[in-house]
């Protein structure tokens, strides 16, 4: 349970400490421009980083479900359909959340 609650929070803090610094030091680069190469830089950075955020969370919802299922598949005391309930429900748990993910 450790692994599954620690780990990928670890990991999450890590990569948007590493995308604060990378635009931090991108908005340095941008001084002395003029406010429209700014614009559209900017514009370009923001993109790149979305596609990075989502690529992320591909990732991390890829490991958090081969961590579930590992644990569903030690856990001798649930029935089949019950570790059908459980999968179910993390997945339109998942589904939920990369909807919401697709917005921002």
């Amino acid at each position: 349970m450790q692994e599954f609650k620690k780990g990928p929070k670890g990991k999450a803090k890590e990569f948007q400490a590493g995308k604060k610094t990378e635009r931090q030091e991108f908005k340095k680069t941008l001084e002395g421009k003029s406010p429209e190469e700014r614009k559209k830089a900017m514009q370009e950075f923001n993109q790149k980083q979305q596609a990075e955020r989502q690529v992320f969370r591909a990732q991390r919802r890829f490991e958090n479900l081969a961590i579930l299922l590992e644990r569903l598949a030690k856990n001798p005391k649930l029935t089949d359909d019950q570790k059908k309930r459980i999968l179910s429900a993390f997945e339109a748990n998942q589904n939920e959340w990369a909807a919401c993910n697709k917005k921002n």
